[in-house]
């Protein structure tokens, strides 16, 4: 959210979003290109970028730090996102689950989102705010915001 502070530098916060989401939408698009990325491809189909970065707080300039590269939880986890059916747009989606990942930073997190967008059909949600341990710490929820 863009403050009515007169000190609020609308340029830097609007140049650090757009950085983060090339980044982010780089990220998505050359994830698929190892043998991995293919098999994934098989599975899941195309998977261009809707994901839109959102996990970060804004620092005392209320501009947002990238922190891509940050760990928010370390240690090896599947990755989880829920399902729900009102907001399945084709109507085939399911709940999605992914890994294990080890030591995953916010940048491999938001290529997952990318992908649980994909796999719930949930379109209508595709901020990517943020990620929760879950499951006795086995698992790390995806949180997205509309």
């Amino acid at each position: 959210m863009v403050s009515d502070r007169p000190d609020h530098d609308v340029d830097a916060f609007t140049n650090a979003l757009g950085e983060m989401g090339d980044m982010v939408d780089d990220a998505i698009l050359n994830a698929y290109k190892n043998k991995e990325g293919f098999t994934r491809t098989l599975r899941l189909g195309k998977v261009e970028p809707k994901v839109i970065y959102s996990a970060w707080d804004c620092d005392g300039n209320e501009v947002p730090p990238n922190n891509l590269n940050d760990i928010p939880f370390k240690g090896t986890f599947v990755v989880v996102a829920d399902y729900e059916s009102f907001w399945d747009v084709k109507g085939d989606g399911e709940a999605y689950i992914a890994g294990p990942v080890t030591n995953p930073t916010w940048l491999e997190l938001a290529i997952l989102a990318n992908e649980a967008i994909h796999v719930t059909g949930d379109e209508h949600h595709v901020f990517f705010e943020g990620v929760d341990l879950v499951d006795d710490g086995k698992a790390l929820k995806l949180y997205f915001g509309s």
